[in-house]
């Protein structure tokens, strides 16, 4: 189950242009990029997921 989430997310975070997409050579480089990835990705999600909520009195109207 955690591996097809992850798996999930890191194919979601290549579509969004720019995340991921660190070509330095410098590791700490590397890991600062990958984590700003996974965050914004987090964030996407939690505000996509927010957005699309509908309250039970909503769905009835």
């Amino acid at each position: 189950m955690l591996c097809k989430a992850l798996h999930n997310m890191l194919k979601d975070t290549k579509q969004y242009p720019g995340l991921g997409a660190c070509r330095s050579r410098d590791f700490d480089t590397q890991i600062t990029d990958c984590a700003r990835a996974f965050i914004t990705h987090t964030v996407l999600t939690l505000h996509k997921r927010f957005g699309d909520y509908e309250t039970m009195g909503d769905l009835f109207r």
